[in-house]
């Protein structure tokens, strides 16, 4: 369990939660996944038991570990499907508060692959309470939307057949909101507004059979999920007390030499 050490120091983010790719071999303490239902694998220290949730409506299915069928080598992946409208297949994480523990800036990455935009939305979001609930949508358009905030940066490509980075950061020092696919911006600066969220203390995917083409078997995928803190360094009054002195003491100094 994390206590005052879990500071992160500035511009050196800290591991605050990480899923290793949900892969199966990884060194204890660090958690195994195996393959079925995402519900209740990942714990360790830092996540509140029982790790990820998961959860379906309709003929979604809870989403399960498998080993990764797009080609591309990502070990083994978290699957999502659905099979008809009103279909959800979901799966959620929780953490402890960074914000608790000093830290100001907050980023979530992973990593997200779609086979198709024709049938579903994606939805991922923070949970926490605020005026807005931040998180970004991939909609029935090739393009990622903000989800939940007022609108930023308005949309930002995405792709099919590939799997995309995605990165979002909460900034609570500066009160903004950052986020990011494969490296373009979808929204930058976005100011939180009069009632802030209160924390970023987990996150929720949602996969939704939202399409008029019914019954149609959809997949998706994640894999490489984690979320990393930091905090701004701001120095203490005895730190400005201390600097005071010394400049007193080099002017004194330079008055004697002359």
């Amino acid at each position: 369990m994390f206590c005052a050490s879990a500071y992160a120091g500035p511009g050196q983010p800290m591991n605050w939660y990480n899923s290793y790719g949900f892969e199966l071999g990884v060194m204890p303490p660090l958690p195994d996944y195996l393959f079925g239902p995402i519900t209740g694998q990942g714990f360790y220290e830092t996540a509140r038991p029982p790790g990820w949730l998961g959860w379906q409506t309709g003929g979604g299915i809870i989403p399960n570990v498998i080993p990764d069928p797009t080609g591309f080598g990502m070990g083994q992946v978290v699957e999502f499907f659905t099979n008809a409208q009103g279909d959800q297949s979901v799966m959620d994480i929780l953490f402890y508060s960074p914000l608790k523990y000093g830290n100001t800036i907050v980023e979530i990455e992973f990593e997200i692959f779609r086979t198709e935009l024709n049938v579903n939305n994606f939805w991922w979001w923070t949970p926490d309470a605020g005026d807005f609930t931040y998180g970004l949508e991939w909609d029935q358009s090739l393009a990622v939307h903000p989800f939940g905030w007022s609108p930023g940066a308005g949309s930002t490509p995405a792709s099919v057949g590939a799997w995309d980075h995605v990165a979002l950061e909460w900034d609570y020092a500066n009160q903004v909101v950052n986020s990011w696919v494969n490296g373009i911006a979808v929204d930058v600066n976005l100011p939180f507004g009069a009632n802030p969220p209160a924390d970023v203390t987990g996150f929720t995917f949602n996969f939704a059979h939202d399409g008029g083409a019914d019954p149609q078997q959809t997949l998706a995928y994640i894999d490489n999920f984690h979320v990393t803190v930091d905090h701004t360094s701001v120095p203490e009054p005895g730190v400005f007390a201390m600097l005071g002195a010394g400049l007193v003491g080099l002017l004194g100094y330079l008055r004697r030499k002359r």
